[in-house]
């Protein structure tokens, strides 16, 4: 019985120390499709966005796209933004620095209007899905 409780313990402990941290959770209000021959841009509904929500989760040094296959990301920050590019060419997800993110959140919602927090660029086959979200 013993034996069995130190299994579930560990188990549950492993759970846990494996657990990643989400670094940013976003849910879009666009969302651009490119095609050869077609681009079409149009609005999401509130109901529809957490279809296309973005997760990015890290894991000790290494960082994830959890909602796109778990591919893994490098992050590049700049003054203004952190772009986190997919290690295997898929797409990347921009999002503004925690400095610009305070400017967007202090701006009047009449400015913001015109104002993304990020964009995810999804590769697709030679086109790109892209969402945009505030």
């Amino acid at each position: 019985m013993s034996r069995l409780i130190m299994l579930l313990t560990s188990l549950f402990f492993v759970n846990i120390v494996s657990a990643g941290e989400v670094v940013f959770e976003g849910y879009p209000s666009t969302r651009s499709d490119i095609r050869e021959a077609l681009n079409l841009t149009y609005e999401l509904s509130d109901d529809k966005a957490p279809m296309f929500k973005v997760v990015i989760e890290r894991e000790g040094d290494k960082y994830y796209w959890r909602t796109n296959n778990d591919y893994q990301l490098v992050p590049i920050k700049s003054e203004k933004y952190v772009t986190y590019l997919a290690l295997n060419g898929s797409g990347y997800i921009r999002i503004l620095s925690d400095a610009m993110r305070e400017k967007f959140r202090i701006q009047p919602d009449s400015e913001k209007d015109d104002n993304y927090i990020y964009m995810e660029h999804k590769v697709y086959k030679m086109g790109a899905n892209i969402f945009y979200g505030r």
